[in-house]
């Protein structure tokens, strides 16, 4: 069976496209090395940002085999596929941000529904499930202490039909920001994944984190320097981010959980 080399990114796009047509396994790709540190990076970099399925990626020597005909060379492989783009492509933080240890709580208001109050819990949970030493919680009265800051979540007419909703940023005190407004005149639907995702993505607001791959959000945002192995999240587009504008189903990318790594050490 010929192996097809990918040796330009732009190729990387016709990988939804591909269908080979199996000939047997190849032997040199055969089962599931868990290889060196690097490897498993490319591994997780194939899996998270490339949206390949585990059970079509196989390991040799020296490649990556994906569904026993498409050949990622492990050498060069983060010069080669690592997607360089314009000042838009980078993740972005705010002039401020919360203490670095401790919870915020986030308040859940009577008016916010059912449905949506069950996505800011998920929101808190999937922030909390990436084991930083700033965590969030639920206030429920009555709490003696209210941590480093209160979080209020409002459902609110936000004066449009097509916002989604908004979060406050962190003070100069090292405070969350105040409010998440969910807009109640939005007019479209949702679904869980979705609601579920924009609170996680308001929650990221609120300790500081600006829009992914968005350079015109002002002098108060700053680039964040997110070296990941030879691979550098700093310049590189990364369109499944969990901050990225826009109502969709993405889960925390590579450069998301290391972006949170660098603001909350």
């Amino acid at each position: 069976m010929k192996l097809i080399k990918i040796s330009s990114i732009l190729a990387l796009s016709l990988f939804a496209m591909v269908s080979c047509q199996k000939d047997g396994a190849n032997p040199e790709a055969s089962g599931f090395a868990k290889g060196d540190s690097e490897s498993a990076k490319i591994r997780e970099f194939l899996e998270n940002e490339l949206k390949i399925d585990t059970k079509d990626i196989q390991e040799n020597e020296h490649n990556f085999v994906i569904q026993d005909c498409i050949e990622f060379p492990k050498e060069n492989f983060w010069a080669d596929y690592g997607q360089k783009s314009s000042d838009d492509a980078k993740h972005y933080k705010y002039q401020y941000k919360c203490s670095p240890t401790g919870t915020a709580y986030v308040s859940i208001t009577s008016a916010v529904p059912s449905l949506w109050a069950t996505a800011v819990r998920s929101g808190i949970a999937n922030w909390n499930g990436q084991n930083r030493p700033l965590k969030f919680a639920e206030y429920l009265y009555p709490y003696p202490t209210i941590g480093i800051g209160l979080i209020t979540v409002r459902w609110e007419d936000l004066g449009n039909t097509t916002t989604f909703a908004n979060g406050n940023l962190p003070t100069s005190a090292g405070k969350p920001g105040a409010n998440i407004r969910i807009n109640s005149a939005y007019v479209g639907t949702w679904t869980a994944s979705q609601r579920n995702k924009t609170m996680t993505h308001e929650l990221g607001h609120t300790m500081g984190f600006g829009h992914t791959d968005n350079s015109t959000q002002g002098s108060t945002y700053s680039v964040m320097s997110i070296p990941y192995s030879s691979y550098t999240c700093t310049n590189n587009t990364d369109a499944n981010s969990m901050m990225k504008q826009g109502k969709m189903n993405f889960a925390f990318t590579t450069c998301d959980k290391e972006a949170f790594k660098i603001l909350y050490p």
